[in-house]
């Protein structure tokens, strides 16, 4: 349990328990606890092993997701896994199921499988990795490298961030979701933003229209340029470095690139790219990468 008196984490697994299941099925069950706790109370949840290095020393954190259902995150302080806890549950519609320290990290498990969904729910579950990458950002902690460091089939993505001190400049942010091998979303694009991109990709592109969930634009290309073989791939990466430059005209430039699909879909889910912008970016003004 964790002392906040002391600032300490004891590394005892308890665990927080919500209201109510996904219909998705049984979750893998969690051991049992004595001392459960709703996880809409961030006060009386226990928090997460904290970052105690001095802060002239580089300072490292982790956020990984596993299974179909689980974010676990090390080496934050409690103030960033409350801010966490609230994005996921402002970004994430079925909330929070359980929380409980595990091994060194603080997990959240969630209502339903973020990492498995479809449809609707997957705009969602990328609007949910967003939220806490901008979280962190917003804290100073910039992603470091996004790898795969575990041969586990449970294991889905990792993400290191290194903290910077001044923060980097608040952002905005939205996301592209390539999906089905031939369809782009974009995901809380702003609209001028959206226009440019649909007219630089416009030779390449069947039919575009926004999506059904709001502020997601859906684009549908001819042929299936993410499935692509033989010379067609080469067309898809010339297509791809044309939605760069658009992306930079506007300011926009890559923050994360994630799998966060378990299982891949069959192989047609490919990375979510998660973008940034400085909020006091003006046209003309360089662009540079995170």
């Amino acid at each position: 349990m964790f002392d906040r008196s002391e600032g300490r984490f004891d590394g005892q697994d308890n665990l927080s328990t919500g209201q109510g299941h996904s219909s998705q099925g049984p979750p893998p069950q969690y051991e049992s606890s004595t001392q459960s706790r709703p996880t809409t109370d961030s006060k009386q949840t226990a928090p997460p092993p904290t970052n105690q290095e001095s802060s002239s020393r580089i300072q490292f954190a982790s956020v990984s997701f596993h299974q179909g259902d689980r974010i676990r995150i090390m080496q934050l302080s409690v103030e960033i896994c409350d801010a966490i806890r609230i994005a996921i549950q402002d970004t994430w519609p079925r909330g929070i199921q359980q929380e409980r320290g595990y091994h060194g990290s603080w997990e959240f498990k969630m209502r339903g499988y973020p990492w498995l969904s479809s449809g609707d729910e997957a705009i969602h579950a990328r609007r949910l990795t967003r939220g806490i990458l901008s979280i962190l950002h917003s804290f100073g902690y910039v992603l470091y490298i996004s790898t795969d460091v575990s041969a586990s089939s449970g294991d889905i993505a990792n993400l290191f961030f290194r903290h910077q001190d001044p923060a980097p400049a608040p952002c905005e942010w939205f996301s592209c979701m390539f999906t089905k091998g031939d369809q782009l979303r974009l995901i809380d694009a702003p609209q001028d933003v959206v226009n440019d991109i649909v007219g630089t990709l416009r030779t390449y592109t069947q039919s575009h229209e926004p999506y059904r969930v709001s502020g997601v634009y859906g684009i549908k290309f001819s042929g299936s340029p993410f499935a692509a073989s033989g010379g067609d791939i080469m067309v898809s990466r010339a297509m791809v470095m044309q939605l760069f430059e658009a992306l930079e005209r506007n300011g926009f430039t890559m923050f994360a690139l994630i799998d966060q699909k378990y299982g891949g879909s069959n192989g047609l889910e490919t990375d979510t790219w998660h973008i940034s912008r400085p909020l006091d970016w003006v046209p003309g003004a360089p662009v540079y990468h995170q």
